[in-house]
């Protein structure tokens, strides 16, 4: 199971040539690794539109809190 925290820096770093597969980088200590997004999302009931509608968000917290770009 991932923390929101993870789950965040996932999507942040989601691999934009391939939307089903997110990469977990160990940047911040999580293992390195490629995660089906529905198999993300399904742990967080969460569908596609849903990661769409929020990803403007999640991109501006991280700009704001981790000062990634």
């Amino acid at each position: 199971m991932y923390n929101k925290n993870q789950v965040i820096y996932a999507i942040e770093h989601c691999n934009l040539n391939d939307k089903q597969k997110l990469i977990i980088s160990s940047r911040y200590g999580i293992n390195t690794q490629s995660v089906s997004m529905d198999e993300l999302f399904s742990k967080f009931n969460i569908t596609y539109d849903d990661f769409k509608q929020i990803e403007k968000q999640v991109r501006q917290f991280l700009k704001e809190h981790y000062k990634t770009e």
